[in-house]
């Protein structure tokens, strides 16, 4: 296996230019530059003037050393430090367009290798590449040339501004009517829609690239979670001179689905059809709705972040907004430092903000292309998400565990920092998300209590006067637990009692007059007064076993009187 040779083993290389390489000149922000494209690939490395000049030396002749030595003389005050050429070979290394002389084969394969398992192979996003489409265009174009022409350009924005308001004004009658755009009958209809206006997007951007002299050499499919999207190649717009080309190049898509959008408005108000305007409406929604959430949105590699790009002339910011923030991260948590860039402060704040925002964005997307995965293939889409999460995460995880085994052989201590660092950011972001509420979550009403728990209760009402016992004190049967006063259930006694002794008089009165019968009832009626006594006398607290006394809330409130 073939790779890249280490730091230490580039002063003492040869290095040239891969074969085929092709330079072009560029100005970005008013600084030279040039574009260098691979001849097998379709993608382009920015190099500034001072760069150029570096590799304009590696001749396969001279050692890389000498290379450095030879720049410093020449630039003088402008000369790369070592550190910055190391990280600009390697970068042309990976890219594989730069070779070690004598050994171009060896490296262009580790490179083709290196950019694939960059690019990898993921589920949600599957490029199929169809056909070479110039010939078709240039056919096109002979038709279509006058939809570029500047007068053209500033119709279709008078009428998309006329359709603007025209919506505006019927926006009740618009978005009432907009419940039924997604309803399942309308699927078949809103798919067709959306299948011809992207072909008329990717069309558009061909055409315009060839409008301009480009070269278009692909025309293919993409999937994104298996719905199908066009695509065409128009990476040698990045040859032509005037940003401004660029950019129309790069909206032309859009441009093409706004207009189509205008004019399916400006009918939709003046149609009386019920079906001809629920076919535009879907149209609309197609065509601008979607066209201004997804390709004007520069966090995606599409439309909108190639027009950001040239529109602050920063090239390739997408990669250098990640390897910004990949250097910010090994700052924070290792405590490494960086060879100063050659841009200026302003440039890489840009940079930076990008590289945050994008990676964001890229966790947003990425998890909920996972849901939207599982939710729509059910079983498979579990499948699709895990190798989804997977290639997203996993690939990610252990690539950072790789660097950070790297830094521990180096420097044990700076690992060390890079792990608690790690973990306290973790911690930050974990510990407020766990304090919101889930709204899956289930909350229910539970009681605590003991295990063979006795509840004691007073048999009678009254005021509590005494406890004899303390919370968790062990009891035996038959002690006394609590005093209650009652003045009803005293005087009743009292009733009871004085009723008993007249009934004993009586009953005496009666054997002494010879009276059996009577004295008899009397001894029935005593038995019940006894009777209706006991139970009284029985109404004071006592355990019935021999029980451990608890009382959550203290004794007072549980031994509150019924």
């Amino acid at each position: 296996m073939s790779s890249a040779p280490s730091v230490h083993e580039l002063r003492c290389q040869r290095f040239k230019l891969a074969d085929g390489v092709v330079a072009s000149a560029q100005q970005h922000r008013g600084r030279a530059g040039y574009h260098l494209q691979h001849p097998s690939r379709t993608e382009f490395f920015h190099v500034s003037d001072h760069e150029a000049a570096l590799l304009s030396l590696m001749d396969g002749r001279r050692t890389f050393a000498a290379v450095i030595s030879i720049t410093a003389r020449t630039l003088g005050a402008d000369a790369f430090s070592e550190e910055v050429a190391t990280e600009l070979c390697l970068r042309l290394l990976k890219a594989g367009l730069l070779t070690i002389a004598g050994n171009s084969e060896t490296l262009r394969s580790a490179g083709e290798n290196s950019s694939r398992r960059a690019g990898g192979w993921n589920p949600f996003w599957m490029q199929f590449p169809l056909f070479n489409p110039d010939g078709l265009l240039q056919a096109l174009l002979v038709v279509c040339r006058w939809v570029f022409h500047p007068a053209a350009v500033v119709g279709s924005l008078v009428v998309t501004g006329w359709a603007g308001s025209v919506l505006w004004t019927d926006w009740d009658r618009f978005a009432s009517s907009g419940a039924q755009v997604f309803s399942p009958d309308n699927w078949i209809w809103l798919g067709l829609a959306w299948l011809c206006l992207k072909v008329i997007h990717e069309l558009a951007h061909g055409l315009a690239c060839r409008y301009y002299g480009g070269d278009v050499s692909k025309l293919g499919v993409v999937l994104v979670l298996f719905a199908p999207m066009a695509y065409v190649d128009v990476t040698s717009s990045w040859n032509l001179r005037s940003r401004w080309q660029r950019m129309h190049i790069a909206a032309a898509g859009m441009w093409a689905e706004l207009t189509i959008a205008a004019v399916a408005v400006l009918i939709w108000s003046h149609t009386e059809s019920v079906r001809t305007a629920h076919l535009l409406h879907n149209v609309i929604v197609m065509a601008g709705v979607t066209t201004l959430l997804f390709n004007l949105n520069p966090l995606m590699r599409f439309d909108g972040y190639y027009l950001l790009s040239d529109a602050l002339g920063i090239p390739n910011l997408a990669g250098r907004g990640a390897a910004a923030v990949q250097q910010l991260l090994r700052r924070c948590l290792f405590g490494e430092r960086f060879p100063a860039s050659t841009s200026d402060g302003h440039e890489r704040m840009l940079v930076l903000l990008y590289g945050v925002s994008a990676s964001l964005w890229r966790v947003v997307v990425s998890v909920g292309l996972t849901i939207a995965a599982a939710v729509m293939w059910h079983g498979a889409g579990i499948v699709l998400a895990l190798l989804g999460m997977i290639l997203w995460w996993g690939l990610p995880l252990l690539r950072g565990f790789a660097a950070v085994r790297t830094v521990a052989q180096q420097s044990p201590a700076a690992a060390g920092r890079g792990l608690v660092v790690g973990a306290m950011a973790v911690a930050a972001v974990v510990a407020p998300l766990s304090l919101l509420p889930n709204p899956r979550g289930t909350s229910a009403p539970g009681i605590v209590d003991y295990a063979d728990a006795r509840h004691i209760r007073a048999a009678a009402e009254g005021f509590l006067e005494r406890i004899h016992v303390g919370d968790g004190q062990r009891v035996e049967a038959g002690d006394l637990l609590f005093e209650l006063s009652n003045d009803e259930l005293t005087n009743e006694l009292i009733d009871l009692e004085i009723e008993w002794q007249e009934s004993e008089v009586r009953r005496l009165a009666a054997v002494n007059a010879g009276k059996l019968g009577e004295a008899q009832i009397e001894l029935g009626q005593q038995a019940a007064i006894e009777e209706r006594l006991r139970e009284r006398e029985q109404k004071c607290g006592s355990a019935p076993r021999s029980p451990v006394l608890s009382s959550p809330a203290g004794c007072r409130s549980a031994f509150t009187p019924l």
